[in-house]
């Protein structure tokens, strides 16, 4: 009896020493690996395009120091718009009160009414993070995206030195994923949280 209890706490003992350990190493390699990853895929393609020093609202902007959204969205394009305000809103509610992570939209027509219909709709009325700017004000040559993206449901994410670093089509739901994950990456580490965005079904 004492020799059985003897293996048994021997096992034990190799358990805690050998067996979690080597669990614990292999999961977190595996999410170092992960990580890694996704890094990899942010370039540095452009700096993010000036924009003027205002929104429409009147709000001030500070480019180059916060993590940026930027997109367009037709408000004449029903199925375009319809389907940028429900991306945009639930990447918003994700990062609602952190006020690095910020959202430049451009809009066409920039009709202050369908503005502001389209972001009571989509709850997206929040002049410290998302701010709306006339289409026509964002003039740079965005040669390095795939052709026909700018058609798209589509966003550009800068970081906080103002360099685009990545763009996505949020029409994939895997593209939208990594998207919020690159976010989370490219916070200041004080304000990171962590990346749980689950996306609904697609339109």
């Amino acid at each position: 009896m004492a020799k059985k209890r003897n293996w048994t706490q021997i096992g034990v003992l190799l358990l805690f020493l050998v067996v979690f350990p080597v669990i614990s190493y292999f999961y977190l390699k595996s999410g170092y690996d992960y990580r890694v990853d996704a890094m990899q895929e942010l370039q540095e393609y452009a700096p993010l395009p000036m924009a003027p020093p205002t929104d429409v609202w009147g709000d001030s902007l500070q480019a180059g120091r916060d993590v940026v959204l930027l997109h367009f969205i037709d408000l004449e394009n029903a199925d375009q718009r319809d389907r940028m305000g429900k991306y945009m809103g639930e990447i918003h509610e994700q990062f609602d009160g952190v006020d690095r992570v910020q959202f430049w939209a451009g809009f066409e027509p920039a009709d202050s009414m369908q503005i502001k219909a389209f972001l009571d709709n989509y709850t997206l009325w929040d002049p410290k993070q998302y701010h709306v700017f006339d289409r026509a004000d964002f003039t740079a040559d965005f040669a390095f995206l795939e052709d026909g993206v700018t058609s798209k449901s589509f966003v550009m994410l800068s970081d906080t030195t103002g360099t685009i670093r990545n763009f996505y089509n949020l029409e994939n739901g895997n593209e939208l994923v990594r998207l919020v994950e690159h976010i989370t990456y490219l916070m200041p580490p004080e304000k990171r949280k962590p990346a749980t965005f689950k996306p609904e079904q697609e339109l």
